[in-house]
């Protein structure tokens, strides 16, 4: 087995760093003490190297009045308003689509979880009666209108009726107030109701998956 290559010198190391030492023959006279000499030399100028790098290092780390200023954050960092979903409020999701337009059970969850987005608040909503584990809808929010995240899962496989129109009708919830948009929405999660696709239509991203069988709702960045 070979030895290991040794590993490179530091950025600024002497000459011979990392190399074993070289033990100097036994001598006496006129040529020790020389030798004693140039050792001294050697050692007070590498204090005098490394004390003046830990001065500019210091003058350059003890100094943020001189700092630039920070870079810029990326303009694709969702902040402020740009986290939630435009426009939406949790009483059209929960209050007119959800319960008065199809009777479903909303509440919060029963043991308190993460949520996706990190919001602070979530009600999770269930279809009445059998279907209740069937077709669910999940909310996250900060507080009324401030809507980060919905999303809508179906248990039944492809071709069933009743996961098309649980996708279509929640594009359409969540575009409400724009006639044109909101009419956009609908036929786009209806015709994607058995697909793998994504869009975005009035700054809300709609993502379809056949795996689980569900709709999301997020902002669009």
């Amino acid at each position: 087995m070979t030895a290991p290559a040794p590993l490179p010198p530091p950025p600024g190391a002497p000459p011979g760093y990392g190399q074993p030492p070289m033990v100097p023959k036994r001598s006496s006279g006129p040529g020790k003490v020389l030798l004693v000499l140039a050792v001294v030399v050697s050692l007070g100028l590498c204090g005098l190297v490394g004390g003046g790098a830990g001065w500019v290092t210091g003058t350059m780390t003890t100094n943020p009045e001189e700092l630039t200023a920070l870079p810029s954050v990326d303009a694709d960092f969702p902040t402020g308003d740009r986290r939630y979903l435009p426009g939406v409020k949790v009483a059209t999701v929960v209050e007119d689509w959800m319960k008065k337009a199809n009777s479903y059970n909303c509440s919060p969850p029963d043991e308190p979880s993460r949520t996706i987005s990190e919001a602070s608040q979530r009600l999770e909503c269930m279809a009445p009666g059998d279907l209740k584990w069937d077709l669910t809808v999940d909310i996250e929010f900060d507080d009324e209108t401030h809507v980060r995240y919905v999303r809508a899962d179906c248990e039944f496989k492809p071709g069933s009726k009743a996961c098309t129109s649980l996708f279509a009708t929640m594009a359409d919830a969540l575009l409400r107030d724009n006639a044109e948009l909101r009419k956009q929405a609908y036929e786009w999660a209806e015709k994607n109701a058995e697909t793998d696709n994504v869009t975005a239509i009035g700054g809300i991203r709609f993502k379809v998956s056949l795996e689980p069988r569900s709709i999301v709702a997020e902002p669009a960045l």
